[in-house]
């Protein structure tokens, strides 16, 4: 501790024990230091190292909720260990603050009890009013203190109505998306019923529509063999006029070669005539 922090623990230890809240001197110097927070190094190390431990005890409890929506068993199994370690971690630390805070609370060496002997009677003298106000404010602290208490305690179970107003209300909500689901699934049920009506309804239909296209479809294709009949006998109709037109062709150009003929014959007929007329002639010359 700090001279200053020893002042003040001396004057309040002797405040404690002069208004009947300490049994003894020890009593009221540990009173006193417990009221002013004063801890020695030790303790305020082993609180700070318990602190970390709570922390990872902390994040391996998130791990374990993580867990718990994700299983997985080897890691299950190193959390656990962790756990454990934790525990025993903790538990020794516990012990070895209750030794020193034991042995704090043993009785003092005699050097050290007469000291702070002399010490409250030189303060017993000049600080009675400071004691009789120091008592006052640590009354005042401390009703001050109840009340911030009872108002935590308030705002607690402010919070806990809050929260169990917030949670009836979150399953209400939860009812009702429920309920909005099963109607869901009633009128897709419906639906799904309807389409397989109608499905039925047209496998009904379908062997008349098929019926009927089988029909239309033999129709189609009657008409197609009429009409390449028609066609074809169009063909052979066009195949016979030029048969018959090649035919005529032909009758002309033989009716042209004999024509040629004749006329050949009858130049022929004429030279011969002529030759006749001309072996008349020779003899009278």
């Amino acid at each position: 501790m700090t001279p200053e922090e020893t002042i003040k623990v001396k004057e309040l230890a002797e405040t404690l024990k002069n208004s009947g809240l300490a049994a003894s001197m020890m009593h009221a110097v540990e009173r006193a230091k417990d009221i002013l927070g004063i801890k020695d190094e030790n303790t305020k190390a082993l609180e700070e190292e318990i602190e970390l431990k709570k922390e990872e005890a902390t994040e391996i409890k998130e791990q374990v909720e993580d867990l718990k929506e994700n299983p997985n068993p080897e890691a299950a199994e190193q959390v656990q260990k962790w756990e454990k370690e934790l525990k025993d971690d903790i538990q020794e630390i516990e012990e070895k603050k209750e030794d020193i805070e034991g042995h704090e609370h043993q009785e003092m060496p005699v050097e050290a009890a007469v000291e702070q002997e002399e010490a409250v009677e030189e303060i017993t003298g000049e600080a009675e009013v400071t004691r009789e106000e120091e008592s006052q404010e640590q009354v005042t602290e401390e009703a001050e203190v109840t009340r911030e208490e009872e108002a935590e305690v308030q705002q607690e179970e402010e919070t806990q109505e809050q929260v169990t107003e917030e949670a009836e209300v979150t399953r209400e909500e939860e009812a009702e998306v429920q309920q909005e689901e099963e109607t869901q699934v009633e009128e897709e049920a419906e639906v799904q019923q309807q389409e397989e009506t109608q499905v039925e309804e047209e496998a009904e239909v379908q062997p008349e529509e098929e019926t009927q296209v089988e029909e239309e479809t033999q129709g189609e294709e009657e008409a197609e063999v009429q009409q390449e009949e028609e066609t074809q006998g169009e063909e052979e109709a066009e195949v016979q006029q030029e048969e018959e037109t090649q035919v005529e062709e032909e009758a002309e150009v033989q009716q042209e070669e004999e024509t040629q003929v004749e006329e050949e014959a009858e130049v022929q007929q004429e030279e011969e005539t002529q030759v006749e007329e001309e072996a008349e002639v020779q003899p009278e010359e």
